[in-house]
Parts: structure tokens; sequence; C-alpha cells
């Protein structure tokens, strides 16, 4: 759990980092999940599955659903997309550095577990989470 001014903080730094993701035409445009305005259901009516179709040719439209998908973020990855997508110096540094030396600990009364240290992964309940998710995962649009 982040103290209350941590994530006002945070939730302001998420604005900035999604407006210049946008700015600077990063996120791919068919993009839907965890992005404003957009729902996934918008991606099945896309502009290039109706291209497509228009020119009678034959349309897949191939979704992914991923289980625990913040769990799945490789931190050095995710800081090599982030520069990739022109984040640098001070700001890189900082969106990374909020990612390694979490713990986790599981707790069933009467018993409390070993604390363990999360390895991958973006922290679940953070307002940057879903832009530092998409920005991990963006290189899945270009596969065709």
């Amino acid at each position: 759990m982040l103290p209350f001014p941590a994530k006002v903080i945070e939730k302001a730094v998420s604005r900035q980092l999604t407006r210049f993701l946008e700015e600077n035409c990063t996120l791919d445009p068919s993009q839907s999940g965890f992005c404003s305005n957009h729902s996934t259901k918008t991606a099945l009516i896309t502009a290039d599955i109706r291209n497509i179709l228009d020119n009678g040719e034959i349309a897949a439209l191939i979704l992914l659903d991923l289980s625990a998908a913040f769990d799945t973020v490789c931190h050095h990855t995710l800081r090599s997309r982030l520069s990739s997508a022109g984040i640098r110096d001070r700001a890189l540094d900082w969106l990374t550095s909020f990612l390694p030396g979490r713990t986790q600990r599981v707790r069933l009364p009467p018993f409390c577990y070993a604390t363990t240290k999360i390895i991958c992964g973006v922290p679940q309940g953070s307002s940057l989470s879903p832009t530092l998710f998409i920005v991990h995962m963006a290189q899945l649009t270009n596969i065709a």
C-alpha cells in the first residue's frame, strides 16, 4: 500500500507519461485495453478490419487475454522499451526505480509466511501500472 501523497504524485506522473506517449505516437492506435475512451470492444471494430473486408479479403482477429498480466512485466525489458519510446534520464530512472525491491507475504491466519522478493511485474493498484504494461506489451502489435 502506498501513502496518499505517493498516490497523488503517481497519478500526476501517469497522466504526463500517457500524454507524452500519445503526443509522440508511441502507443499503437489499435491498443484498447487500459486506454481512456476505449474499451476492449472497440478493438473489434477497427478501420483495418473494415477495409480488409471491404476489399473482399479474409480478416482474422486475434485477442489476447493474459492472466495476472501485470505480474508478467520484466523490469529490464520495460526499461528498454521506455527508453525506446523516448523516456530518458531522470524520468526513466524515476519510472523504473519503484519497480525493484518490492516484497510480498502471504498471511493465512494464524500463519504468516516468509516475505519473498518480487522480481518482475508492476504494482497492482498503481495508477502507473496500466500505462507501463501497455508500453511493455506494445511490440506485440508488430508481430505480423
